[in-house]
């Protein structure tokens, strides 16, 4: 037995000993042989690209040893050029730039990887940029037809299309050789108005367009010297001139029955006269040209020119929307001329009158004279004083007893309308007067009516501090509401100068 166990130890050593032996003997035993350097692209082997902004190429590399791609046109890079230390596969970003010649261009890529005797190479073809040239006419055709021709040079196949049936082109397609191509455009008779058709030349890369114009009945504003005035009016009044293009009689119109519009002997211009703006609002004219044949297929057209108001606010607390004023805490809501006037006729004319309290005021100031009248909640008056010395002699706006120094005075109206709502017009009349008695022959009159009724008279029994010699200046009118609140429209204030009979 103890033989036995001697002998398996033995045994057992020996095959440990082997083994051992074995492993030190054959250190280069690979179960998984090495495999040959290689390289493949999904990469086409040619590539074309258009001249003006070129998609980039992409493809793909798969490689298991490091390689570079190489280019042989600035114009033609890829991204990246060689691989990456960390993988040896890779998307190709391949960058193209705009063919800025007439002529298409070539660049060649090669692709080379390590202990990899052959190159891989990929071709792009880059087209050539497009020239296209169009020399159009200017000439309009006949109303009855007629033909006119252009000329179109490119150097790639192009078209030509119009932009309405009743123009045609012959050819309307040409090969791109670069050499000029005359092309006919013809127009079919017109029986209505002026047309127009526009005509598109393109090549695929480039496009040119030119109007082509039949003549038939027209009639259009003619265009303007300067577009941001010509058409806005002063508001003290003025003329100006309009042309007109038209080869059939026309007639012009304004819904504004203050505009004096006349039209030019020859028919190719008319005036428009606007007198003395009446609103306290920018106002609008629309004028409209018409044929004169209303069977003609002709559609009237329209201009639409715009007065200033005569008036501006008299503070930014004013709210003013158009031509209504209102003031929703106890104030004044008011607008000022921006001209002072002396004689004349002042005539407001209103609607929508909604005083809850105050007045509807003319409050106005001259130095050391003024002139005030109030109508609205029971307070209905004429107020005026001040004076000057002219020559040596008190010349008043009020009250003036000869040498007794009294120049102020308030008059009482009549009670006339009953509510201040139902004010519809007011005007007031102020005339130079001889006077009878007193210390100067100088007078002026007065006179204040509402809705056409006299509730104030003030005739011969107040200076005139706009006598011979003076320098006072006119008034200017501020008017609206005062201590009040509430709302009114002034439709218009007109101004009629006074003349001496």
């Amino acid at each position: 037995m103890k033989n036995n166990r001697i002998a398996a130890g033995l045994s057992a050593t020996l095959i440990i000993s082997f083994l051992a032996y074995g492993c030190t003997m054959a250190p280069d035993i690979d179960s998984q042989p090495e495999q040959a350097p290689s390289i493949q692209t999904d990469a086409l082997e040619e590539y074309t690209a258009i001249a003006t902004s070129p998609r980039a190429i992409v493809f793909n590399v798969s490689s298991n040893t490091p390689w570079e791609i190489r280019t042989d046109s600035q114009w033609c890079l890829p991204d990246p050029a060689m691989s990456a230390a960390s993988s040896l596969v890779e998307e190709i970003t391949v960058n193209i730039e705009d063919n800025p010649d007439e002529v298409s261009r070539t660049a060649t890529l090669t692709i080379t990887a390590e202990e990899v005797d052959a190159p891989i190479t990929v071709k792009v073809v880059q087209e050539a940029k497009g020239v296209l040239s169009v020399i159009p006419f200017a000439d309009m055709l006949p109303q009855e037809g007629g033909s006119a021709t252009f000329v179109v040079s490119s150097n790639k196949p192009w078209t030509a299309t119009p932009s309405a049936t009743w123009l045609t082109l012959t050819p309307d397609r040409g090969d791109g050789t670069g050499e000029p191509v005359e092309v006919t455009a013809t127009a079919v008779l017109s029986e209505g108005a002026r047309r127009t058709a526009t005509v598109t030349i393109e090549n695929g890369f480039e496009t040119r367009s030119f109007d082509v114009v039949q003549d038939g009945v027209m009639l259009e504003f003619g265009a303007l010297e300067n577009p941001e005035t010509d058409l806005v009016f002063g508001y003290a009044g003025e003329t100006k001139t309009y042309s007109v293009e038209a080869n059939v009689g026309w007639t012009v119109t304004s819904d504004n029955e203050e505009a004096v519009l006349t039209k030019a002997d020859d028919g190719n211009s008319f005036t428009v006269q606007l007198p003395y703006s009446k609103y306290i609002y920018d106002k609008e004219t629309v004028i409209t040209i018409s044929p004169e044949d209303p069977s003609l297929p002709l559609d009237p057209k329209t201009m639409t020119v715009t007065q200033g108001s005569c008036t501006a606010k008299e503070n930014d607390a004013t709210q003013l929307d158009g031509a209504t004023l209102t003031t929703t805490v106890s104030g004044n809501a008011r607008v000022k001329t921006f001209d002072t006037f002396k004689y004349g006729t002042f005539i407001w004319t209103f609607s929508d009158v909604s005083l809850e309290s105050g007045y509807f005021t003319v409050n106005n100031w001259a130095g050391a004279c003024y002139l005030m009248i109030r109508f609205g909640n029971n307070d209905h008056q004429l107020g005026s004083g001040g004076s000057v010395s002219i020559d040596g002699q008190n010349y008043c706006f009020g009250f003036d007893n000869g040498w007794g120094g009294l120049w102020n005075n308030t008059v009482q109206f009549h009670d006339y309308p009953a509510s201040a709502s139902e004010m519809e017009t007011l005007k007031l009349v102020m005339e130079p007067v001889t006077r009878t008695g007193g210390a100067t022959p100088y007078g002026l009159s007065r006179k204040v009516y509402i809705n056409d009724v006299l509730v104030s008279d003030e005739g011969q029994n107040v200076g005139d501090v706009w006598a011979s010699s003076s320098t006072q200046a006119g008034f200017q009118y501020l008017f609206g509401i005062e201590s009040g609140v509430g709302s009114m429209t002034i439709d218009s204030f007109e101004y009629i100068p006074y003349t001496a009979e």
